[in-house]
């Protein structure tokens, strides 16, 4: 590695390219998208299990197609085009509103029709089951909704009072409540299911409601309009909690994702955009290549699924990290958590006095061992895989032998807690960092420390350069870089405005990145420490790591994982999970799993698809 410029001063700024997180990129994440029908789709439903996608469209035909082959597994031709539907939650169920006035429900897994209700005067335009299947409710032309009881096979109740017709009905989880929107009268009206009675009624001038979705805990109630806004409600005393403004086209469909962390949203502008229920905050946007008529999603959020009048019907992948194991190997927070070269075990330890050795497939934990440096803040394993080195809370870093887990060496370097630990590459020295200021390098064959540095400011991040030629360290608010060899200075850059918490070196070391508690990442050139990118408004990034193909780096924060693209240093996916601080990550070396530990006491695996 050859650094073509050696500065020992802060350098200068001006060339500096801000990229604001609050403001996302389009995101390109178009998984499948399939053609089943011959003119526009009018709604769509998918199943609970996640597989099926049910659709109708002005074709006159329902079509069941495979999620993820798209492959037809069932085409029902009807005699009139179909507006709407809905699936029951048990997925027994699903039915149908035709434009000739009937209402069908089918049979899911056969489908085959089992009754067909023709209670409406004109052509019904929005239906929807209640969560325990009892009820099934439509909506017309004729200003009615119809509640028909499914086990009596009995008209039940004719609700009136709007005064256009109903374009989305829907029902809270907890089914306590409906909701209704209508476009003209720009009137929703809740209703309470146990007597069928309006309980409020929400106007709003010139609005023209198209779509409703109810929060999954049942307290908020999400609406879109022609007004180019999506307003939330609380659903109990209908107070407006937030209005989402000057969107580019009118919302045509909204929906919560069943675990409550987005709500989807689709316009006539072509847009899919994913909201943070948190803040209600723009996490992406999906652009296709129609107006959206209809959303929905994969009930572990992980695919949006929209239909439009191009006919086609599009998934999205709206995760690109699937939590696929979740485990409480400790009894305190975790601090560091690193997967063998190997693959096959993840190593964890925190403020508790263990190590925990997990397998790597399915994290249950194969042996804990105790171990008395009062809680380990950082681990590091040698590229060979046959040595572990562990920094603790009582100043002694250990060496273990990974085919018996024996501890074979004990380095103690002071009182003050063991913050940071680096391997070289070629795992003959490592370095160590301390709450104390002092740097030291060790050799790993002789046993013993090689330099000390000693500075003012605690050294939370220490990473080595892939080639092993540079050493970086983050020393309150500096980065410092020396040679590895001859520990010359090379760079000293005043980097953040407060303390440096984590620092990574790109595959190829051009690239240096680093994170503080002044809540912005910032990527370097590593050959002069101008800035390249600096990402903002992040919030404290705890560890940062790269995965080995060098494409993603990965970031630690408070509850949240986030991932971004290295090729044009872009946002990718924010993912919640843990219910404490993110602390630790590391990628596994086939790069398609990432292992997290937090202050919840969790370690948890996710799946990398892209």
């Amino acid at each position: 590695m050859v650094m073509e410029k050696k500065i020992n001063k802060p350098i200068f700024l001006g060339l500096m390219i801000l990229l604001s997180l609050n403001s996302p990129a389009k995101a390109e994440h178009l998984y499948k998208s399939y053609t089943v029908h011959n003119s526009g789709i009018n709604s769509i439903s998918v199943n609970h299990n996640g597989d099926t996608i049910f659709s109708v469209g002005n074709d006159n035909q329902i079509k069941i197609t495979d999620l993820e082959t798209g492959l037809n597994k069932a085409t029902i031709k009807q005699n009139s085009p179909i507006t709407a539907l809905a699936s029951s939650n048990d997925d027994n169920y699903y039915a149908t509103a035709g434009s000739d006035g009937s209402v069908k429900i089918w049979d899911a897994k056969r489908n085959i029709l089992v009754k067909e209700i023709n209670i409406h005067l004109k052509p019904v335009t929005a239906v929807a089951f209640s969560p325990d299947g009892k009820y099934l409710i439509s909506g017309s032309y004729d200003k009615t909704l119809q509640v028909w009881d499914i086990q009596n096979e009995q008209a039940m109740k004719k609700l009136e009072g709007h005064q256009s017709y109903p374009r989305d009905i829907k029902f809270s989880p907890d089914g306590n409540l409906m909701a209704s929107c209508a476009g003209d009268d720009d009137a929703i009206k809740i209703w309470s299911t146990r007597d069928w009675q309006v309980k409020t009624v929400i106007k709003v001038k010139n609005t023209y409601f198209n779509t409703l979705s109810f929060s999954p805990d049942s307290s908020m109630l999400a609406v879109g309009g022609d007004d180019k806004s999506i307003k939330i409600y609380n659903a109990n005393n209908n107070n407006l909690l937030k209005e989402i403004n000057n969107q580019e086209g009118y919302i045509s469909a909204v929906k919560f994702s069943q675990d409550n962390k987005y709500l989807f949203s689709g316009d006539s502008d072509k847009n899919i955009k994913v909201w943070n229920p948190k803040d209600w905050t723009l996490v992406k946007t999906f652009k296709s290549s129609s107006a959206i008529n209809s959303l929905d999603s994969s009930y572990n959020g992980k695919y949006i699924i929209s239909a439009s009048s191009d006919k086609t019907i599009k998934i999205w992948k709206n995760r690109s990290l699937n939590n696929i194991f979740t485990k409480t190997p400790h009894q305190e927070q975790i601090n560091s958590v690193i997967y063998s070269p190997d693959q096959k075990y993840i190593v964890s330890a925190g403020d508790d006095p263990f190590l925990s050795i997990n397998s790597a497939s399915d994290l249950n934990s194969e042996r804990q061992i105790k171990d008395n440096s009062n809680g380990i803040n950082s681990l590091a394993i040698t590229k060979a895989g046959d040595l572990m080195i562990s920094g603790g809370n009582n100043g002694t870093i250990k060496v273990w032998q990974t085919k018996n887990w024996k501890n074979i060496s004990i380095f103690k370097e002071s009182k003050s807690p063991i913050q940071a630990i680096a391997i070289s590459p070629n795992d003959n020295n490592f370095v160590s960092g301390a709450d104390d200021g002092k740097l030291k390098a060790w050799s790993l064959d002789k046993e013993k420390s090689i330099n000390t540095m000693s500075f003012s400011e605690k050294i939370k991040a220490l990473a080595y350069s892939n080639d092993g030629s540079v050493i970086a360290a983050g020393i309150g608010k500096k980065i410092i870089i020396w040679e590895a060899s001859t520990w010359k200075q090379l760079a000293s850059v005043e980097a953040h405005n407060s303390s440096i918490l984590s620092l990574a070196f790109n595959l190829n070391d051009k690239k240096l990145v680093s994170s503080s508690e002044d809540g912005t990442v910032k990527v370097w050139n590593v050959n002069d420490m101008s800035t390249i990118k600096n990402f903002t408004n992040v919030g404290t990034v705890n560890h940062l790591v790269f995965s080995s193909n060098g494409k993603y780096l990965a970031g630690a924060t408070k509850k949240d994982i986030k991932l971004w693209n290295t090729d044009k240093w872009t946002d990718m996916e924010t993912i919640s999970g843990h219910d404490g601080n993110v602390q630790t990550l590391s990628f596994s070396p086939d790069n398609r799993l990432l292992v997290s530990g937090g202050a919840d006491k969790t370690i948890r695996l996710w799946e990398l698809e892209y």
